[in-house]
């Protein structure tokens, strides 16, 4: 009986270890929550589903991801320096390298941006924090926040799977569309296989056709040599003589334009976020930052 009750036990300390959301030997300190909501953006059941996505991703790709809330980036000068010693301090990241990606959002600046450290810096680009950026801005201002992250770790997901240049391939084209090619110019034969010749001849055709059709129905009207045979005696007057237009200055003044950036939606990002390359943090990691749109 005792050993058939161990087996059980066995079993489903297996059961446990396989439906564990995370691999704790992947994660440098497995016991930190990986969705820390300072600023109770979230409610307890989105809180949960976004941690549940981050755990697919940690355990698909081995990088630890993070997404993390606060009101202010406490006593640091900016959201980079917090973010990066949240980082380092508490022992997030994978390897030797520390290797992850965090998402942080300060509400009292109304801005977010995006930290990865170690390996994980290859993803990091300007254009792909623009295009992940893009994607979540739209519910970030309608202040729909777990959209807006639900949104980000899908993009992650494309992003790590497809590495960062054909994921911005895959996208758009970062710098310059290609131009439109222009139409070949077509030879006097080809315009005469499509027929446009052809319709000019029939268009000019008909023309002299209603012309003189018209000429016939008025060979009964007599010439006129006097324009005096149109004016009735009497019936213009002229009691005032004023140049109402002279020393009149005109000018032209161009209409402004107005360049808008949509975000939040499309292939070609609208831009706007900064980004840092590969620098030493104060926690003695390598790190690159990017984003710093406001909603």
């Amino acid at each position: 009986m005792k050993k058939r009750l161990l087996n059980v036990l066995l079993v489903l300390l297996l059961v446990l270890a396989f439906a564990s959301p995370v691999f704790a030997s992947s994660l440098n300190n497995p016991s930190l929550p990986r969705v820390v909501d300072y600023a109770d953006m979230f409610s307890d059941a989105e809180e949960q589903r976004l941690q549940e996505e981050l755990y697919k991703l940690i355990n698909k790709y081995g990088y630890d991801f993070l997404i993390m809330t606060s009101n202010d980036h406490g006593t640091y000068d900016n959201d980079t320096d917090f973010i990066e010693a949240v980082w380092d301090h508490n022992g997030f990241g994978t390897g030797d390298k520390n290797s992850g990606w965090a998402i942080f959002v300060c509400m009292d600046c109304r801005s977010w941006m995006h930290d990865a450290c170690g390996d994980a810096m290859d993803y990091l680009t300007y254009d792909t924090v623009n295009i992940i950026d893009d994607f979540m801005e739209g519910s970030m201002v309608s202040g729909d926040y777990y959209g807006a992250m639900m949104a980000a770790i899908s993009e992650l997901d494309s992003l790590f799977s497809m590495g960062a240049k054909e994921y911005v391939d895959h996208t758009y084209s970062p710098i310059v569309d290609p131009p439109h090619p222009e139409p070949t110019p077509s030879s006097f034969w080809d315009k005469l296989r499509n027929g446009s010749i052809a319709g000019v001849i029939g268009g000019l055709f008909a023309g002299f056709i209603s012309v003189g059709s018209a000429k016939r129905s008025m060979q009964t009207v007599s010439r006129a040599y006097s324009a005096g045979n149109y004016v009735t005696p009497g019936s213009f007057r002229l009691s005032r003589a004023e140049n109402i237009l002279m020393n009149v200055y005109t000018q032209r003044i161009p209409k402004e334009e107005h360049h808008s950036s949509e975000g939040g939606g499309g292939p070609h990002h609208s831009g706007g976020s900064s980004y840092s390359g590969p620098h030493m943090s104060s926690g003695g990691n390598m790190h690159s930052s990017g984003g710093g749109r406001h909603f």
